[in-house]
């Protein structure tokens, strides 16, 4: 209100100043009612810078708490993305471990079926024995034998499934062995006799003489 260019003191009105004559009853209320509309002026004034005022602050304010809520929810996406990016960085570390834990699993699938295949080759072995023993074949008997238990004391060392085979092939071999000893001593009791009977026959000349 005093910044215009229209307030200017050296054009105040006598009521801002003194007079020369003392002022009269008229002068005296002229100059109450200019003083009043100066106070009016000044007093609109105010009020309007007031409410101007006041409507840049709760213009600001409500900036404020506009950018406060903007803040907020970009602290909540950075947090999400922090989330994010630790799960991305486990699933990584997850995905890195996982190759070489599948290798092994792979390989231990691998070992697992060779030993299965082992396995089933005693087995057949077992079943062959038996077979052979009851065709009396008991050279070959004790040569699968052998084989399947080279097997046993070696890569199936330690399974327990085939202990109850392993001590029917120990059975099977000691009871082939036993008749193939039988078959050689009879085979050898034979041979003795034959060269007995041989040796106490008279020559065939005489005989005819």
């Amino acid at each position: 209100f005093f910044s215009g260019d229209a307030f200017d003191l050296s054009k105040a009105s006598p009521a801002f100043g003194t007079l020369a004559a003392p002022p009269t009853d008229e002068d005296r209320r002229r100059h109450h009612d200019e003083l009043a509309a100066h106070l009016d002026a000044v007093e609109g004034a105010l009020v309007a810078r007031l409410r101007s005022s006041s409507d840049e602050f709760f213009a600001a304010l409500a900036d404020f708490r506009a950018l406060w809520g903007q803040v907020s929810r970009t602290c909540g996406q950075v947090r999400d993305l922090r989330v994010r990016l630790r799960e991305m960085q486990s699933d990584a570390v997850e995905g890195t471990m996982r190759v070489p834990r599948l290798a092994c699993r792979q390989s231990n699938v691998v070992a697992l079926q060779a030993t299965l295949k082992l396995v089933k080759d005693v087995r057949a072995a077992s079943e062959r024995a038996r077979a052979l023993m009851l065709e009396e074949d008991f050279p070959e008997t004790c040569r699968v034998i052998a084989k399947a238990r080279a097997t046993l004391d070696g890569p199936l060392k330690g399974v327990e499934c085939l202990k109850h085979t392993a001590h029917h092939l120990a059975q099977f071999q000691d009871l082939a062995l036993s008749y193939m000893g039988n078959q050689w001593t009879a085979l050898a009791v034979a041979s003795a006799w034959d060269a007995a009977a041989d040796a106490a026959a008279p020559p065939a000349d005489a005989t005819g003489a």
